[in-house]
């Protein structure tokens, strides 16, 4: 039997912004849904697994391309996940309803306002279904290294009260 492929996947954007204006951007960073993500989504439609209702969105500074063998257990500490921004948790991942074969969270974008007393250089973001600051549990759904227009990873150094806005979707399109 062939089975036909698919390529689902989140894209990424992430914006700056300082005095309401967006200062500097990454726009269409396609992600990795690691081995974790994809057996997660199969085992749910599939075999019914049991399906978190919540996600959440993170961000990471290590100078870290994501693999396929990320999990929620080593994700944290390998990409270094950053915790230094005001929420008390990761930030809620709010979709709207599937439509077209895609959902988004363009109406409610997730947004990070970085604290503390020291700079913070993001260079990426993730997706996973535990809410707390660097918890190793749950799933790790999606990863992904913010690139420039070419394709070159870039970072962004957020001074505290800078904010970072994150928007994410997923889509499923024939390969």
């Amino acid at each position: 039997m062939k089975i036909e492929k698919y390529i689902p996947g989140f894209v990424y954007d992430f914006e700056v912004i300082r005095d309401g204006k967006v200062i500097e951007a990454a726009r269409g960073c396609h992600n990795l849904i690691p081995t974790a993500g994809f057996n997660h989504m199969i085992d749910v439609v599939l075999n019914g697994a049991t399906p978190y209702t919540n996600w959440y969105v993170g961000l990471f500074t290590n100078d870290y391309t994501p693999i396929a063998g990320d999990t929620a257990a080593t994700f944290p500490a390998n990409a270094g996940e950053i915790t230094a921004y005001t929420s008390a948790n990761r930030v809620a991942l709010v979709a709207g309803a599937a439509a077209g074969g895609a959902a988004s969270n363009v109406l409610n974008k997730a947004e990070f306002e970085i604290n503390g007393a020291a700079a913070v250089t993001v260079r990426g973001g993730f997706i996973s279904s535990s809410a707390a600051k660097s918890s190793t549990t749950g799933v790790l759904l999606s990863a992904v290294r913010a690139v420039n227009g070419s394709n070159v990873p870039i970072e962004f150094l957020l001074q505290p009260g800078s904010i970072l806005r994150v928007t994410t979707g997923l889509e499923f399109q024939p390969a």
